[in-house]
């Protein structure tokens, strides 16, 4: 008797507690749905946000006018833009003739400038543009300075010249113009230059001659240059 009184009470207290758990789960639901809601919207805006400042970025960026080879002007680094300036002539650079270039990415290009006889001190691009004899011939850019050893001579058109024995009988650069030079302070073993008198017309455009206080002077570059 007491057990089938019971079962209809068990039965209601079961349905009372399955109730409950539907409660809570629907308001777990909610919760979860205002929650993912909720960071999907903050989400939305910071993304925003970052867009907003990677576009004000990009176009900041943009807004930087850089060097435009080609446009007739010449800026910052450039050399040249179109024309070559009068101050870069093939002259200027120590070159007998011919006229300089100005290059797809607005430098000076020399190589069509016009290079010397070949003898020693005359202009050239490489040693093939040299003729000294026996000798190997070279072409130099560069000398060191007897009087300012710290301020090596910057050869303008290149300084066509050769390796030579100034020891040897007869002087090796003689039949070439120039003389077998030596300066055992700066290494100097023995290096043909161009030889020259005061007053005279040995030396070519952009060089000047020069005596470092022996019995011969020699066609150089100024030594403010």
């Amino acid at each position: 008797m007491t057990i089938r009184r019971s079962l209809p009470i068990f039965a209601a207290l079961l349905f009372a507690f399955a109730a409950c758990d539907d409660d809570n789960v629907s308001d777990n639901n909610t919760n979860n749905t205002l929650h993912n809601n909720t960071n999907t919207g903050q989400n939305n805006t910071q993304n925003n946000l970052n867009n907003s400042n990677n576009n004000l970025t990009a176009n900041n960026t943009n807004t930087t006018t850089l060097p435009e080879c080609g446009n007739g002007v010449v800026e910052e680094e450039e050399v040249c833009d179109g024309s070559v300036p009068a101050t870069l002539s093939c002259e200027e650079m120590g070159f007998p003739g011919g006229e300089a270039t100005c290059s797809m990415t607005c430098t000076v290009d020399y190589a069509t400038c016009t290079v010397g006889d070949g003898s020693v001190g005359s202009s050239c691009h490489t040693a093939s543009d040299c003729n000294i004899g026996d000798l190997e011939a070279e072409c130099h850019t560069e000398l060191a300075n007897p009087i300012q050893p710290e301020n090596p001579y910057a050869l303008k058109g290149g300084y066509c010249s050769a390796a030579c024995d100034p020891a040897a009988m007869q002087d090796q650069c003689a039949d070439f113009g120039g003389r077998c030079y030596e300066n055992a302070l700066l290494g100097i073993e023995g290096i043909c230059l161009r030889l020259c008198t005061e007053g005279g017309s040995e030396c070519r455009v952009g060089y000047q001659c020069q005596n470092f206080g022996g019995d011969s002077s020699y066609c150089l570059p100024p030594l403010n240059l």
